[in-house]
């Protein structure tokens, strides 16, 4: 299981990474290692974590009341799901 800083710390990594990766090249993150290691402490988790944690930054992104009020939605979840399987898994 991740701790609660090690998934603060990749909520705010996957935010930079999927926005760099889908255009944002100025505010994004672009950074190889880290997003590596990313990859690498996503998969050392047991399938049933990566689910939880997965939907947990799914939510957490784009689906609290603050960032739907932002403007994010269902959409954006669709496409952080593509950006994850096709970068992260």
């Amino acid at each position: 299981m991740i701790t609660d800083a090690a998934y603060a710390a990749a909520l705010t990594l996957i935010d930079g990474l999927f926005a760099y990766d889908t255009g944002c090249v100025d505010s994004g993150i672009h950074d190889p290692v880290a997003k590596k290691a990313l990859v690498e402490m996503i998969r050392a988790q047991p399938s049933g974590d990566q689910r939880i944690f997965l939907s947990k930054v799914m939510r957490d992104l784009f689906l609290t009341d603050k960032s739907i009020a932002q403007g994010y939605g269902w959409e954006d979840v669709r496409e952080l799901a593509t950006w994850y399987e096709d970068e992260l898994h």
